[in-house]
C-alpha cells in the first residue's frame, strides 16, 4: 500500500469535478424539460381564461342590451337572428393580448316556452391552441372551449313589479 501526496490529492480532486459534471448533466435536460411544460401549461391556461372572460363578458352585453321593446314588433327567434351576428362580431373584440382570429364564436338561444318564462342565450367559443414545445408526446394541440348562458327578460317579462 502507497501512500503519499499524489494518491490521496488525485482522487479527492478528480471525483469531484466529474461527479458535478455528471450530476449537471442528468439534471439540466429534466430541468430544461420541467421550464418548458410550465410555460406551456401557463400559456394553455391564460387561453382558457380568456375565452371565459369573452364568453362571460358577451353574455352579459347581451343581458344588458335586450328588453321586450326591442323585439316588440317580432318574436323572440326572428329578433335573436338578426342580432346573433352583432353579439358574435362583438365577442372577439373582449379577448385582450393575442389574436383573436382564429377563435369560433357561436350565440344560440333558448325561447321561453310561455311569455312568462325567461329566455336564456348562450355565447361559446372555441380555440385550437397549438402547443409551442411538444412536451408531452401526441400532445401538440389542444382544443378549448368557454360557454356562458344568462337569462334574458321574455316578451311577458319584466323585472319591475
Amino acid at each position: 500500500m502507497t501512500s503519499g501526496p499524489s494518491s490521496g490529492m488525485l482522487r479527492r480532486g478528480g471525483t469531484k469535478s466529474g461527479a458535478a459534471a455528471i450530476e449537471f448533466a442528468l439534471v439540466l435536460p429534466v430541468f430544461i424539460l420541467f421550464m418548458l411544460g410550465l410555460a406551456e401549461f401557463g400559456r394553455l391556461f391564460w387561453v382558457q381564461v380568456s375565452l371565459r372572460l369573452a364568453v362571460e363578458q358577451t353574455a352579459r352585453y347581451a343581458m344588458a342590451e335586450y328588453s321586450r321593446e326591442s323585439f316588440s314588433n317580432a318574436d323572440f327567434a326572428t329578433w335573436f337572428n338578426t342580432w346573433a351576428p352583432s353579439l358574435e362580431a362583438r365577442a372577439p373584440d373582449q379577448i385582450f393580448g393575442w389574436d383573436p382570429s382564429e377563435i369560433i364564436f357561436t350565440a344560440t338561444t333558448e325561447a321561453a316556452a310561455s311569455p312568462t318564462d325567461i329566455d336564456y342565450v348562450t355565447v361559446q367559443a372555441t380555440y385550437t391552441l397549438e402547443l409551442l414545445f411538444d412536451v408531452v408526446p401526441g400532445f401538440s394541440e389542444k382544443t378549448l372551449t368557454a360557454t356562458s348562458r344568462t337569462p334574458l327578460v321574455g316578451a311577458g317579462n319584466s323585472f319591475s313589479s
